[in-house]
């Protein structure tokens, strides 16, 4: 079954979207691709 989460075979795991937005702001910050740490929690609100 395909998912939405994007998973490395060093074992990270992220949701595609999220990972996408971390690899577009660490480009714009940094000029590269690299860890940032998360502050917060995230918390998936859904719709009923």
């Amino acid at each position: 079954m395909r998912t939405r989460n994007y998973v490395c075979v060093c074992g990270y795991e992220e949701h595609w979207d999220i990972h996408g937005a971390r690899n577009i702001l660490a480009k714009e910050l940094y000029g590269k691709m690299c860890h940032i740490p998360e502050e917060t929690k995230r918390k998936y609100l859904w719709i009923a």
